[in-house]
């Protein structure tokens, strides 16, 4: 039982894009209240920013899993009332490996959000993220004997 190895098709651009942009709402009392992080994963060549299939099932989550938000079918995403400190988001999408990304909210200058990838530790005002390769699988072929 040999496994067969298969790719997914290359991108037609070559890239996968993620920009996010940090919203930060100023932090008012009550528990429910605090930052926005709102982000957009974007495909160029795609027109329109439409998602194919498989992207529209990438999920993007938030320090380590604590909060999962999925794709909007625009290709938006946002974590509401996120509290003051460093984060870290992460996207999850069928074939494709996305560097995970630090972001910084400070507490004491409302609005005022750094985002940095963790790689390189370069920190960006907008982040529009490659990734650093296209996942390989392999499929084993069970009906083999």
């Amino acid at each position: 039982m040999a496994p067969i190895a298969r790719s997914l098709p290359a991108l037609s651009a070559g890239f996968f894009f993620l920009i996010l942009t940090v919203g930060a709402a100023v932090v008012s009392s009550g528990p429910a209240d605090g930052f926005t992080i709102n982000g957009r994963v974007r495909i160029p060549g795609a027109g329109a920013f439409g998602l194919p299939g498989k992207i529209s099932d990438a999920k993007v989550t938030l320090n380590g899993g604590k909060r999962i938000t999925f794709l909007r079918p625009d290709g938006y995403f946002s974590f509401h009332n996120i509290s003051a400190g460093t984060h870290l988001i992460e996207v999850a999408a069928i074939g494709y490996f996305f560097s995970p990304v630090r972001v910084d909210v400070s507490a004491r200058n409302p609005g005022k959000v750094q985002a940095a990838l963790t790689e390189n530790r370069r920190v960006l005002n907008e982040l529009v993220l490659e990734p650093l390769r296209e996942e390989q699988y392999y499929e084993v072929d069970l009906t083999r004997t």
